[in-house]
């Protein structure tokens, strides 16, 4: 029994220093942007897979302002929280404003499950939070295997890296050097990945989805939206919403089913709520080509160029006029 457990450890601390040779590509930028991004930026950016692929802090950087990209892939207001909330603990100085990339407002129960912060970031007690005693007791199990064993929390990731290895009859290292890449280039572009966004969009690649045309708040995410502008209120930094331009096909349902109208009204009803100036960037959709979009959301190459040259422009206005108290 003593062997058995001395071999487990051995193997779990073996795995657990050696991530890159096996580690799925969402792990490895989780694990990239918890606590070491550039910790002189002035502003950081939150949000999901179109923040995090359409604003390159090397373009958005001017003379009065500094940034970093802290958005990952399907990061919802629970997972920025998280993230933000940790990112604050590694800093010797707060950045003086975070921007919050503002879409739809409803993370559901399955962005616990399938995100960082239930593999890697949350306590027991924050967990405790999303209700799963209640509605899900066994996702404990699940919840504590995750923090213990990295066999367990990476399992499929090294399932295929053993199938990698079993094909080419070698120690396969293709995914050790694409996190090595991923890490590099999270590092000389503080926190921007370019992504597989190359070409623009043709119309017939538009699939409009109902989320992305109704703009929809549950009350779960509106609970982890107010503990992230809470975070921030007691840190003394001023939130911006970012609201990133669409496609005029998208734009145009959104205009007939009232969603910018519905947004501006909860941005201030949540000013009222919280005491706090909540300003917005709202760039304009016609300043944006279909060519600039890749699907119904995500940018192009050149989109995220046109879009980190407009922050570039704009931001220092933001920054210089919306100071936190």
């Amino acid at each position: 029994m003593i062997v058995a457990i001395v071999a487990v450890v051995v193997i779990e601390f073996f795995l657990w220093h050696n991530v890159d040779w096996y580690s799925d590509q969402a792990a490895k930028y989780w694990l990239e942007k918890d606590g070491t991004q550039n910790s002189t930026a002035d502003v950081m950016f939150l949000g999901s897979s179109v923040t995090l692929h359409s604003v390159n802090p090397l373009q958005v950087d001017s003379r009065e302002v500094s940034t970093s990209n802290l958005a990952l892939n399907g990061c919802r207001t629970n997972q920025q929280y998280f993230l933000l909330k940790r990112q604050l603990m590694h800093l010797e100085t707060p950045p003086s404003h975070v921007v919050i990339e503002l879409r739809a407002v409803d993370p559901n129960h399955q962005s616990w499950l399938y995100g960082p912060s239930f593999r890697f970031w949350m306590h027991y007690g924050e967990f405790n939070q999303g209700g799963n005693m209640i509605w899900a007791p066994d996702r404990y199990v699940d919840f504590t295997g995750n923090r213990l064993f990295a066999s367990y929390s990476f399992r499929q990731a090294i399932d295929n890296w053993m199938t990698q290895c079993a094909k080419e009859k070698t120690l396969a290292d293709t995914t050790r050097k694409r996190n090595l890449k991923i890490r590099d280039e999270f590092a000389r572009t503080k926190g921007f990945a370019k992504g597989g966004f190359s070409q623009g969009a043709e119309e017939s690649d538009l699939k409009i989805k109902p989320d992305e045309i109704e703009w929809r708040v549950s009350p779960m995410g509106e609970y982890w939206l107010d503990k992230l502008l809470t975070l921030l209120r007691e840190k003394r930094i001023q939130p911006i919403f970012f609201v990133p331009p669409v496609p005029s096909a998208v734009q145009e349902k959104r205009d007939a089913s009232g969603y910018d109208a519905e947004l501006l009204a909860f941005v201030k009803e949540k000013e009222i709520q919280l005491g706090t100036r909540l300003p917005l960037i709202q760039p304009p959709h016609e300043a944006f080509k279909l060519s600039d979009f890749a699907d119904t959301h995500h940018f192009s190459w050149q989109g995220s160029v046109t879009l980190s040259n407009y922050l570039h422009d704009k931001l220092p206005f933001f920054v210089r006029e919306h100071t936190a108290p």
